[in-house]
């Protein structure tokens, strides 16, 4: 596991930071949008099948390729859909021409690694942990050297976009490669196709929001500052998003190290309420370690990781602290409702969140600038903890916040109150000037 999720570092967080590095910060913020709107397009295809895959197999094993046949002809249907959906919005106009270029490749790409994660669940349905591992592996180290070469060599966004689709080319054919010789092709149905096909929407729809929900959340916020205040905007804070996004990789390894030891208890039994609060512990002092580690380097670590010119990140780089704290926060409550089978509880969670960004944003980045998506983030996972919390008290879970854990996050808010301009008088009353006169000029 710790390969594998080192591999998608490498691919994602790494090659991200290094292009931001390599090209101007408007080319990097329009990459980034392209790629956030290319991947939500894509969730359509993606539909949420990877954990009815993963049940159906699970129970199954004699029927994988039946079972895979038909979710490749839900998806191949569902892949009609999106590109009818692509091409009318181009032909109306709805996508910038300078965007086309780099959005097409991408949603190539992105539909690509759809059909390869596609298949490499099989492999995890059947117990073959170690072949999707390969697999990412080796595709992330090739995805990273082609990426990169391509940025560094070029500097062209379009370029880049378009060595995208070589990359994934790459993985979709080695996927298909192995899946064909361990699980041997696939079955499709023979007759009631339109009635199977059918079945398989409605039947995934519930998953398929889920994974929309979860997914969207890492991708809207790009597309919504994109929207009110330029791709420069969006370059400077997905390059902050990128040091949240690298340093986080901890929270989900040690939930899926606590995962399985709290399973194997009662959630009301004593030692359940022990390691429940020897995992809010732990990824607290986590995450309030990587607060200390950008709170303090704020100004230095912007321009050692991505150069002078975002320098300009660094005033708003302790925000990204403690969103980041928080989100460790988050997780610990997370992993206690999932190893208390409460995690359907989570949907009501990510269905606010996705409320949250879409209401309060337009107001906070008239006001505050792009620092107003970052409190937009702040709010979300703050209102997410205490949602967890809420349910967790209500079903008698124990929590596993104790007083030091509040002495904690009591003291992370005082250290960003005590260094913050966001009550200063005259930041709040040129932000609430400007927020008037882009109001009256829409109006």
């Amino acid at each position: 596991m710790s390969i594998s999720t080192g591999a998608r570092l490498l691919s994602g967080v790494i090659l991200f930071i290094a292009l931001a590095r390599i090209l101007s910060i408007e080319d990097f913020g329009r990459l980034t949008y392209c790629f956030s709107l290319a991947s939500i397009m894509t969730l359509l295809v993606d539909y949420g099948f990877t954990n009815k895959l993963l049940i159906d197999i699970g129970r199954s094993h004699h029927k994988v390729k039946y079972i895979m046949g038909k979710v490749l002809m839900t998806k191949l249907f569902l892949f009609t859909i999106l590109l009818l959906i692509f091409f009318s919005l181009n032909r109306f106009g709805f996508i910038d021409p300078l965007n086309k270029l780099i959005i097409t490749p991408l949603i190539i790409a992105t539909l690509l690694v759809s059909f390869g994660d596609f298949m490499n669940v099989a492999f995890r349905g059947i117990g073959h942990y170690h072949e999707e591992t390969k697999i990412v592996t080796i595709a992330s180290v090739i995805h990273f050297i082609l990426i990169f070469s391509v940025a560094y060599t070029t500097e062209d966004s379009v370029m880049i976009a378009t060595s995208f689709i070589v990359s994934r080319l790459f993985y979709l054919l080695l996927c298909i490669k192995r899946y064909n010789k361990i699980i041997g092709g696939f079955t499709f149905p023979k007759r009631k196709k339109i009635k199977i096909l059918q079945k398989n929407i409605v039947y995934n729809f519930t998953y398929a929001m889920d994974s929309w929900l979860v997914n969207s959340m890492a991708h809207l916020d790009k597309i919504i500052i994109n929207y009110f205040l330029g791709v420069s905007e969006v370059g400077i804070y997905q390059a902050g998003m990128n040091v949240v996004r690298g340093l986080e990789q901890l929270g989900p390894v040690l939930a899926n190290v606590y995962l399985p030891v709290l399973a194997k208890y009662n959630s009301t039994s004593f030692e359940f309420s022990v390691i429940a609060r020897k995992l809010h512990i732990q990824l607290l002092l986590t995450g309030f370690s990587f607060f200390c580690i950008i709170f303090l380097g704020k100004s230095t670590i912007p321009s050692i990781i991505y150069g002078v010119k975002f320098s300009g990140l660094s005033d708003i780089f302790p925000y990204f602290g403690l969103f980041l704290f928080l989100r460790y926060v988050a997780i610990s409550q997370g992993v206690l409702l999932t190893a208390s089978y409460l995690q359907n509880m989570r949907v009501l969670g990510l269905f606010i969140s996705i409320l949250i960004i879409l209401i309060l944003p337009p107001y906070l980045l008239n006001l505050y600038g792009i620092t107003g998506m970052i409190f937009t983030q702040i709010i979300i996972v703050t209102i997410l903890s205490l949602y967890y919390l809420y349910v967790l008290k209500n079903k008698e879970v124990p929590c596993g916040i104790s007083y030091n854990s509040i002495v904690i996050i009591l003291l992370v808010i005082l250290l960003l109150l005590v260094n913050s301009d966001i009550y200063n008088t005259d930041f709040i009353r040129n932000g609430y000037e400007n927020s008037i006169n882009r109001w009256m000029g829409i109006w």
